[in-house]
């Protein structure tokens, strides 16, 4: 597979370490968490087929197959749909979403950012 050095180079989202804590999280699930916060900014949601998220995050598809999977059974993410395309609709539960702006409004009190 080619790799478009532009499109790494624009590439970029922030991983929530604290989630992988409090949810006993592997690494590979909350960098999986964390993008798919970052592809769902406009619409609550992404399309993304399991190879597109395996090539960003530089890991197997039966990586992200095994990661999607922990994650839905732990409910921090639900398959809400497929597209046209045949790609997964991916969206993050109240729960994560709801830990993530925790996490995301302690870290401004705490720097002021």
């Amino acid at each position: 597979m080619k790799i478009n050095q532009q499109k790494i180079s624009k590439t970029y989202f922030t991983i929530y370490v604290g989630l992988g804590q409090n949810f006993d999280l592997k690494p590979a699930d909350a960098m999986l968490v964390s993008l798919v916060k970052s592809l769902s900014k406009k619409c609550g949601y992404c399309y993304s087929s399991r190879r597109d998220l395996a090539w960003r995050l530089n890991v197997s598809t039966a990586t992200i197959y095994n990661s999607l999977n922990r994650l839905k059974f732990k409910g921090l993410m639900k398959n809400a749909g497929i597209s046209e395309y045949q790609t997964m609709r991916l969206e993050l539960t109240e729960i994560c979403n709801d830990y993530i702006e925790k996490i995301r409004s302690t870290y401004k009190k705490e720097t002021n950012y």
